[in-house]
């Protein structure tokens, strides 16, 4: 690949110097201009994977090229800053693409050529900012020369400046071929670790007598064995449900224990080596560790803001926290048995919580779910998000999509019926795919220097289960603040508009990002949203006022050992990701684990690190989820006062906050919307904590 890409660039710099200097455009970019041009747009064979892949190439190759001939006192932002931009804008779709397929793809000739497109494309971009010097004195010169840029331009040559010195634009030649040798590595690395959980196809089996507590139609629908035993798979559907219904320990605990092992021992290997390439990296750029390498230039500018901000949270809630161990423990169920030092066992902490709130708060999720059929659930959704952001959004048919449950979703703009863009929606789980949830950006909502508006382009992809002849999918409560929150990164995709193509979107700050997505789980918690978004899967009635009353009750029941949770996975990052040399990430694991949550037994034997996906793009920055929280409070709160299906208040949000994008500083998107610096008030309220 790396002499395909040299000779290509040998071979369009020729080409480039018989160009004339004309304005470089975002012809190459897809525009969507009905559902069909979004059939037509994914692949549907290898061939025409490759395809895509060549052109996109060619077209990155050719315009970078063509920008590296500008001498230095002729460049502007327009013709250097504004062209890699949209050079760069427009192979990170097909980089997005070919990234997202493998996530939702069976066939595995495709998964597996798009992994080798996406990460030839990765390696094209590489290897352009690696020879991208001429780029970065021209920004340099651009930022001393243009004094009348506007705001939008200023922070994002400010922001670009910071790319090229992090990918080693200041060093030698030979240190910037090792920075792009290991940004390479790193990528496979992570591409690695996410297929081998992907891959993961770990169960057990058990009686169906084992599996009391947990519904007949449930048991019914899992795979038999010729014995007649039940399989039980790690797939969230099947998982959750056990880990907190099943009343046998026993299947607890071994189900619990392969959980914990997915993709090992092969991603603690795979973690090792990514550990060492990104402490090299960060060695090599001058930073004291990887984690200062990703925080610098975030909302939190410094590891030590970041850790002091989760240390302090994690005290705040110790009390609570503790308190809530003491409570689910005054009355043990039956198969819940302490440890001789009064432990809880871990692999009985979720069963013994929802025991807890099904005695104490009159409340059962499976209850709560039979209010909750995945299409009315949709629908409320959908019904909610257009009135808020003014928007009208149907599905559209579609017949030569991947798989035949996906859906399409068309996005408009309510008053002017213009195209915003378009959602694809994977929801159920099937092997290959995707384990988790996540919302994929594949196209941006990016408006052209000529006023060319491109309608945006995601996936949604959650693990829900399937219908069946005699059932609807039904939601549990936690599944659907998922689908909020997936959803709600899908319409920051859609209206984050910018005239800069690498910032549209949720191309924000990492701890940044998830504000948006955990803001929209808040119109859970009122009473009118659930009231307007259930309806029994028989009876079509709503949520009865006396069972939503409850539901409010015990929103903070557990939030203390919740946050607590969070705070740990906040931390294991950081660990891993610090200034030493070498590091046992089990040891690590272990130790921190055990010195976060002393009342509870770990399993010695399990390997957590080794399917944590988050190790891999959001490495340090995993505290961005509580970070964020913070924000995502105290601007709900501000629109719960003026209405949660206030348009008004949703236009000034979309105008402060998620319509711009990444193309200002969240710190002033939130100053602006709020009138004032945010606190975290809100958030600690929300937890019933008392200030």
């Amino acid at each position: 690949m790396k002499n395909f890409v040299k000779a290509g660039l040998v071979f369009f710099s020729m080409l480039a110097m018989n160009m004339t200097q004309s304005k470089i455009l975002a012809s190459d970019l897809p525009f969507l201009t009905s559902p069909v041009d979004v059939e037509k747009f994914l692949p549907s064979s290898t061939s025409e994977i490759q395809a895509r892949m060549e052109k996109a190439s060619c077209d990155f190759t050719a315009t970078f090229s063509q920008i590296l001939q500008i001498p230095l006192e002729k460049r502007t932002f327009e013709n250097t800053i504004e062209a890699w931009d949209v050079a760069c804008g427009t192979l990170q779709v097909y980089i997005r693409l070919f990234e997202s397929l493998p996530l939702v793809l069976s066939d595995k000739e495709m998964r597996e050529k798009s992994q080798e497109c996406m990460m030839q494309l990765k390696s094209l971009h590489l290897d352009a900012l690696s020879n991208a010097c001429g780029l970065y004195e021209g920004a340099l010169a651009i930022k001393e020369k243009e004094k009348n840029l506007s705001r939008e331009k200023e922070y994002y040559l400010q922001e670009q400046l910071i790319t090229f010195q992090q990918s080693g634009l200041t060093l030698s030649p030979e240190k910037r071929e090792r920075v792009k040798q290991l940004k390479e590595d790193i990528s496979i690395l992570c591409q690695k670790f996410v297929q081998n959980i992907n891959e993961d196809k770990s169960f057990i089996y058990a009686a169906k007598e084992d599996l009391r507590g947990l519904p007949d139609d449930f048991i019914a629908s899992l795979e038999k064995n010729a014995k007649g035993d039940c399989k039980l798979t790690c797939d969230y559907p099947v998982y959750l449900p056990v880990m907190s219904y099943s009343k046998s320990a026993e299947v607890r605990k071994n189900l619990s224990r392969i959980y914990n092992n997915r993709a090992y021992p092969q991603n603690i290997v795979v973690l090792d080596e990514l550990i060492a390439k990104r402490d090299e990296l960060a060695a090599i750029l001058a930073y004291a560790s990887f984690t200062e390498y990703q925080i610098s230039d975030q909302m939190a500018k410094s590891p030590k803001t970041a850790e002091n901000f989760i240390d302090e949270l994690f005290k705040n809630v110790q009390t609570k926290a503790d308190l809530e161990f003491k409570e689910v423990t005054k009355d043990l169920p039956e198969s819940v048995t302490l440890a001789p030092d009064g432990k809880v066992y871990a692999y009985d902490s979720a069963f013994l919580f929802n025991e807890y709130k099904k005695k104490n708060f009159a409340i059962d999720e499976l209850q709560i779910a039979q209010y909750f059929p995945l299409e009315n659930t949709i629908k409320g959704l959908l019904s909610i998000y257009e009135q808020f952001f003014s928007l009208s959004i149907r599905e559209v048919p579609s017949t030569q999509l991947w798989n035949k449950d996906v859906k399409l979703l068309e996005i408009k703009e309510s008053n002017s019926k213009e195209v915003m863009g378009y959602l694809l929606l994977d929801l159920f789980p099937r092997e290959n795919k995707f384990s988790h949830a996540c919302d994929c950006p594949i196209i941006p909502a990016f408006t052209s220097s000529s006023g060319k508006k491109y309608p945006a382009l995601s996936i949604v992809i959650t693990n829900f289960t399937k219908p069946t002849e005699s059932k609807p999918s039904l939601l549990r409560y936690n599944e659907v603040r998922t689908f909020f929150h997936e959803f709600g990164h899908a319409i920051h995709d859609i209206l984050g508009r910018s005239n800069m193509m690498m910032v549209c979107g949720t191309n924000v700050k990492m701890d940044f990002v998830e504000m948006p997505s955990q803001i929209l789980e808040e119109w859970l918690w009122d009473k009118s949203i659930l009231k307007m978004i259930s309806s029994h899967y028989l009876s079509t009635k709503p949520l009865p006022d006396a069972l939503i009353d409850q539901m409010i009750k015990a929103r903070n029941y557990d939030s203390g050992t919740s946050v607590q949770r969070q705070c740990f996975l906040s931390k294991l990052p950081f660990a891993y990701f610090a200034s030493e040399v070498k590091k046992d990430t089990t040891q690590i694991s272990n130790q921190l684990r055990n010195e976060m949550f002393t009342q509870y037994i770990f399993d010695t034997d399990g390997h957590f690190q080794a399917s944590f996906g988050h190790l891999t793009e959001y490495g340090s920055l995993y505290y961005g989820y509580l970070w964020s929280k913070v924000f995502a409070l105290d601007v709900f709160d501000k629109i719960k006062k003026e209405g949660l299906l206030d348009p008004k208040v949703g236009a000034e949000y979309v105008k402060h906050i998620i319509g711009k994008g990444g193309s200002e500083d969240p710190n002033i998107c939130l100053k602006n919307f709020l009138g004032r610096e945010p606190n975290q008030k809100a958030f600690i309220n929300s937890l019933g904590i008392s200030n």
